[in-house]
Parts: C-alpha cells; structure tokens; sequence
C-alpha cells in the first residue's frame, strides 16, 4: 500500500507544464504518495486563474507565456508556497539563480524518479515552512520594539526594568505599547497603552500612538493636551470602532512626585515604600471613544526613594487554577509585596511568573509592564 510521506493532511502540488508526456510521468511518479492532490496547468496564465491552496509548486522553465526565471518570478507573485523546478535545462549557473530567486529546489527531469520527486516536494515545503515562521519572528522582533521603545533618559536618579510579552507566548503581538522620555525642562513622562484587539492591525495602530506620543511629549506639549492629540489621531486614522487604554506617568524633575493621567487604564502599583494601587480618582474616558472626552491630571507624591510598576491589564486578568476568579489588581499587589525587590529584573520576571502559575498557563493576552525607580537624590 503506498505510503504518505506528506503527513496526515493531503498536500496540495499544482503542476505547471506544458508537455502532456511531462505531465503524464509527473503523475505516475506521485501515485507513490497515499494522500496527495494534484492539479495540472499548462501555463502562467492557468495557474494564475486558479483559486484553491497549495502547498507545493512544481514549475517548468519552458512555458508558452514565460520561460527561465521569469517564469519563476511570475510564480512567486502569485503564489507564497514551495516552488520547485522541474526542467529539462542542465544549466549549473541557471540553478544556481533559481534557488537565489526563491525555489526551493531544482530538479532535472531526466535525473528523477519517484523517491527523488517525493522527497524534494516534502523538503521544499519544510523549508518553505521555516522560512516563514523565521521571517515572522522577525517581522514580530521589528514590531516589539516599535511598541517598546528604549526609553530616552539620561538622568542617573532613575532606572527601569521592563518586558513584553505576546499573549500566548506567540508570535502575533497586539496593540500593548510604552515609551518613555525625559525633556530638557527636567519631566519624566512615561506612557502604557493597549490597543483593543489582537493581531497585526492593532499592533501597528500602537506604534503608530506611542510615536505620535513621544513626538508631542518631546515637543514639550502637556500631559493632557498630548494625549487629547493622539485620541484625535486615532479617532481619525482608524476605525471608529477602534480604542485603547493608557497612563500617563509624568514625574517631576525633583524626582518625588508625579502626576498620573488615566484613559480607561489600570492605575499604576507603588511597589516601594510599600505597596499599594495608587489611588487616582479622575480616570477618563479610553482613547478613540468621543471627541468630548478629557483628562485630567492627578498629583501624587513618591517620597525620597520609591518605585512605580505600571502595566497592562493582560497582566491581572489571567483566571486563577482555570476557574472564572481572575488574578486582579488585589493578586499582583500581594505578589508584589511577596517578591523581593533587589533585583528588578528579577522582581518583574517573578511577577510574570506568579501569574502563569495561577493561571496554569501562559497568559492568554499581551502583557507589557515596566517598574520604574526613583530617588530624589544622588
């Protein structure tokens, strides 16, 4: 009985040749593979008509409406799956540019039997496979640092540790982003958001307002007014029905106090001196909700030596021992006050884990924080 070197599901090969006997011997080679789909084309223009899957291409180099690597090239354009050549061209200069433009593979068709078809197809299209997701986790390494900016101070009265995680621990990420920056007037301000939703778009929606941010913060605008330009902006440029949440920490240059603004967006944990949520009574409206909505800042006083953790609500709402009470504000402060703090990169990475462990599992949604130190002296 013929075996499946495929897997379990079917794999999708389209054969564009133009030579019926070609065609004819491609077919008796793969009957070898149990579970296999194949479709036959005779040119470009075909292959282009055809609206089904595919996991696999199987291209000649001589076809009426194109021939060599145009042929290659137009195949590319058409399709993102495994491509390989299957010619009758020995031409060690033409493989060598085939391969530079995409194939997966380059067989001759002299030099093929069933075996040698089989396994080509099978590892052109792993290699495809990784390929992708390499190309994903560096699409998705770009777009981290988009959302998470490397802060820009310089003042040695300050440090911060901070991480961001996709939800699941995968390689879509979501709209959660930071920023932070120190003006020449002596402010620190620090912004967390996160953009409703998760996937691509809304990732690029949170570069898009952390960038629109750091612009007016460096221009010297208010706290308020900075953030009233970036819900313009998002009410403008998106969707209507797009929406995020943010906190505005902006301390001041004596480094003990600071003014806290909220759109919709969890209040940030003192950590030190003790732990608490701060207790900010003027939270707003979430940015992209109305063009009436305001905010306004809240004054709070750190002290001499404190430190500040804020974060994105994918970080309480994990569900504790998979039932339906969720960590929440009261789980993280207690684990806060749990953790030791003398190292910070330990302290942040032990809270990311406390949470994963009552939950039983990665954390379903993004999670971004950052715990930011202190000190009003040296």
């Amino acid at each position: 009985m013929p075996t499946n070197p495929f897997g379990g599901d079917p794999c999708r090969i389209i054969l564009v040749e133009d030579d019926p006997g070609d065609a004819y011997l491609v077919e008796t080679f793969l009957e070898d593979a149990a579970d296999h789909e194949l479709t036959w084309v005779t040119s470009i223009a075909e292959l282009a008509q055809l609206d089904q899957p595919v996991d696999c291409v199987l291209l000649d180099l001589g076809l009426p409406d194109a021939s060599g690597l145009e042929a290659l090239h137009k195949v590319r354009s058409i399709v993102h799956s495994a491509v390989v050549v299957l010619t009758g061209r020995s031409d060690e200069s033409m493989a060598i540019e085939a391969v530079s433009a995409g194939a997966e593979e380059y067989l001759l068709k002299a030099h093929v039997d069933s075996q040698t078809l089989l396994r080509s197809i099978r590892f052109a299209i792993e290699r495809r496979r990784a390929d992708d997701v390499e190309l994903r986790a560096a699409h998705t390494a770009r777009m981290a640092e988009g959302l998470f900016a490397r802060p820009l101070v310089s003042d040695p009265r300050v440090r911060w540790t901070g991480r961001y995680q996709p939800g699941g621990r995968g390689a879509l990420l979501g709209g959660d982003f930071m920023d932070m920056v120190e003006t020449e007037d002596g402010w620190l301000h620090l912004i967390i958001g996160d953009v409703a939703g998760h996937g691509p778009d809304e990732a690029a929606i949170g570069v898009s307002l952390r960038l629109s941010w750091r612009a007016l913060a460096l221009a010297g605008h208010d706290p308020a007014d900075a953030l009233r330009h970036v819900d313009g902006l998002l009410r403008r440029e998106w969707d209507h029905q797009m929406f995020a949440t943010a906190c505005q920490v902006s301390v001041a240059p004596t480094r003990d106090r600071a003014e806290v603004i909220l759109a919709g967006h969890p209040a940030p944990l003192l950590v030190r001196p003790q732990v608490c949520e701060l207790d900010i009574t003027t939270s707003g409206l979430p940015l992209g909700i109305s063009s009436s909505a305001r905010w306004e800042a809240q004054p709070v006083e750190l002290g001499e030596a404190w430190s500040l953790l804020v974060y994105t609500d994918g970080l309480v709402e994990g569900r504790v021992d998979g039932g339906s009470e969720r960590w929440g504000v009261e789980g993280l402060a207690e684990a806060a006050a749990d953790v030791p703090q003398d190292d910070p990169d330990a302290f942040v990475d032990a809270l990311l884990s406390r949470a994963e462990a009552l939950h039983g599992a990665d954390l379903p949604d993004d999670v971004a924080l950052l715990l930011l130190e202190g000190r009003s002296r040296p």
